[in-house]
Formats: C-alpha cells, sequence, structure tokens
C-alpha cells in the first residue's frame, strides 16, 4: 500500500486535462498534467474494476463557489479509505454504497469503490 500512495503522492495537485468514466467497462480514466518547477508532465491515473462511484458538490448556496466556473480542475486530494454511505430509500438500501476512494476536485468529491490503480502503467491492488 506504501507504493501506491508513494504513487499517489507524486501527482498531487496536477491539472485534470480529461477525466472519462466508462461504466460499461468499468473504468474511470484520469489524464493529468503537473506543472511542477517550471517542468509539466504527462500522467494517466485509471481505476479498473469499479463498481460504484458518487459525485458530490458542495450546495451552491454554502458559498461562492462554482465548479462549472473553474479556469482549471485541480485534483486536490486522492484518498485510499473505506468510506460508507447511508440512505433511508428502501429501493436504494439494496445497493452497497461503499467506496475505497475519495478523489477531491476543488471543493468537489469523486468516490469510487475500485480494486485497482494504475498510474502511468504501474499497477497497484487497493486492499481494504
Amino acid at each position: 500500500m506504501d507504493d501506491l500512495i508513494n504513487a499517489i503522492n507524486s501527482i498531487y495537485y496536477s491539472v485534470i486535462d480529461d477525466i472519462e468514466i466508462n461504466i460499461l467497462s468499468k473504468q474511470i480514466v484520469f489524464e493529468l498534467t503537473l506543472y511542477e518547477n517550471g517542468n509539466r508532465t504527462h500522467h494517466i491515473m485509471q481505476f479498473g474494476n469499479v463498481t460504484s462511484i458518487l459525485w458530490l458538490e458542495k450546495p451552491q448556496n454554502s458559498q461562492a463557489f462554482s465548479l462549472p466556473n473553474c479556469e482549471y480542475y485541480e485534483l486536490t486530494s486522492v484518498t485510499i479509505q473505506r468510506i460508507g454511505a447511508a440512505t433511508c430509500n428502501s429501493w436504494l438500501k439494496q445497493y452497497l454504497m461503499e467506496y475505497n476512494v475519495a478523489i477531491e476536485i476543488w471543493e468537489s468529491a469523486l468516490l469510487i469503490n475500485a480494486t485497482e490503480v494504475s498510474i502511468d502503467n504501474q499497477f497497484y491492488s487497493i486492499n481494504d
């Protein structure tokens, strides 16, 4: 797990050039550009065997933050840990609402449940 954390740390604060969510192939792919010390490097972070995703934004009335009005999007943080969501809705209760990756993009979060991630073609297993 330490290798995965180190790989994630090496791409923190990257600019997100594109996000592709492919539900049918159970993949999420981030195309990233990291600007550091006058250098620019490109990176691909791909989650595989994705079984659930949840996108969360702060309510518009909580602050003046507006994700669509950002000039660029930044990979603010990536956390590997078990996160559970609860619902009172009887229909939704039949679905597992657990996640093991939290990706912060400015003041929004993408929660993912996946078993693997690759960063620049280096593969890692996500253990709970």
